[in-house]
């Protein structure tokens, strides 16, 4: 099989000679870890020579201001966590929920976007599940699910286990005209694309997947005519304002007075204290290097790594291939089943082969990035016909 038609490897060359894993395998696993580029290698080591001579740090600012400019937003409305997980249990801790209050999601997410608003049914809140259609879910599905009770819809911006990519825009749109608000998971669609937040109210998410960085570093965007309706589920230092010029003193002349406390403004009343700053430093070399890319540059490629990778595997006998085939409706991901075979058998026989994919859900997922190239999905495929048993009399489209 020949892919060389729709090669475009030359210019993209250069970007993966930064990437050691794939001198060593074909890493088609980002959407569970990423691996590191080489530059932040030095990053490290200069926030580690910082810390050593106590040299003060705007890591935390430099961050905020690259992460806003990425997302378009405004930086006061972000603020940064340990993981995906956490921020999405501060935001459905933080609002105001009253008996009879509803929540959308949807039953084949992530557990961590599942299970913070289940358990929100402790509180009278009525948790409903939007309908699926093929690993799929258009607007319709999610409308089929509104009523007049319905107060929020969590789902991910790109499904974990079946690549389907949510058109943001569209279903914001269809619920803010509602009243409703929109929080998103969007760590499988970070450092892929630029997403569109217009009308998303929360949008949350991770760097240690395809944005390429650490682990133990999340991020939170609350919008700004959101956040101050909220009361934050958990508080720090860094999330009130003290009175005083001394802050410890002025917090303890606010408790002997018994007042309320008074919350920071925007994402400022979420942060608890101290953040990550070695990971932030990473994170802000990531995105001067993403950017320097091009964000419509990286999304094109990844689309047409995952496309092709699509179109071979659909030419297989004996594979079906998950996810949409549509551009609009997809992002990095190729999920695809193999007849007769167990998920987790495939992995472990495309892992002898040096092949890093994933398996989730009784599917097998290649997550592609921008280190990878023509060659990966080649092999890729080239190993899926060569599973023993495989039917492999048909020859794949170029």
């Amino acid at each position: 099989m020949s892919l060389r038609d729709s090669d475009s490897d030359g210019e993209w060359a250069p970007i993966r000679r930064r990437f050691p894993v794939m001198q060593c395998q074909t890493y088609l696993n980002c959407a569970a870890l990423g691996p590191m580029p080489d530059f932040l290698l030095a990053t490290y080591q200069q926030a580690v020579l910082d810390r050593q001579h106590l040299v003060p740090s705007d890591a935390a600012e430099h961050a905020r201001a690259a992460l806003a400019a990425y997302l378009a937003v405004d930086p006061a409305s972000l603020s940064f966590w340990t993981n995906t997980t956490e921020a999405i249990n501060v935001v459905a801790g933080s609002i105001d929920w009253h008996p009879g209050d509803e929540v959308i999601v949807n039953p084949i997410d992530f557990p961590s976007n599942l299970l913070p608003w289940v358990r929100l049914s402790d509180r009278g809140v009525a948790v409903k599940f939007a309908n699926p259609e093929a690993g799929r879910l258009p607007l319709t599905a999610v409308a089929a699910a509104v009523t007049p009770r319905t107060r929020l819809v969590a789902l991910s911006h790109v499904f974990y286990q079946t690549g389907y990519r949510v058109d943001l825009d569209a279903l914001g749109a269809y619920l803010h005209e509602r009243s409703i608000w929109l929080s998103v998971d969007g760590i499988q669609a970070l450092g892929l694309m630029r997403p569109s937040l217009q009308h998303v109210d929360f949008y949350m998410g991770a760097s240690f997947k395809h944005l390429l960085g650490p682990r133990g570093l999340g991020l939170l965007y609350v919008r700004p005519e959101v956040a101050d309706r909220l009361i934050p589920a958990m508080v720090g230092y860094a999330s009130v304002d003290m009175d005083g010029a001394d802050e410890v003193a002025g917090l303890a002349t606010v408790v002997r007075r018994g007042d309320p406390l008074r919350y920071r403004t925007q994402a400022g009343r979420f942060q608890l204290a101290h953040v990550n700053t070695e990971g932030l430093s990473a994170l802000a070399d990531l995105l001067t290097f993403f950017d320097t890319l091009g964000w419509e540059a990286i999304k094109d490629r990844v689309q047409q790594l995952s496309g092709l990778a699509l179109d071979a595997l659909a030419e297989v006998p004996g594979v079906s291939v998950v996810t949409p085939r549509d551009d609009a409706e997809r992002l990095s991901l190729a999920v695809f089943r193999v007849e007769g075979w167990e998920a987790d058998a495939v992995v472990a026989e495309l892992s002898q082969r040096g092949i890093v994919c994933a398996a989730r859900e009784g599917a097998v997922r290649a997550a592609f990035h921008i280190y990878n190239n023509v060659s990966d999905v080649e092999r890729l495929v080239a190993a899926v016909c060569a599973l023993p048993g495989a039917v492999t009399t048909a020859e794949p489209r170029p």
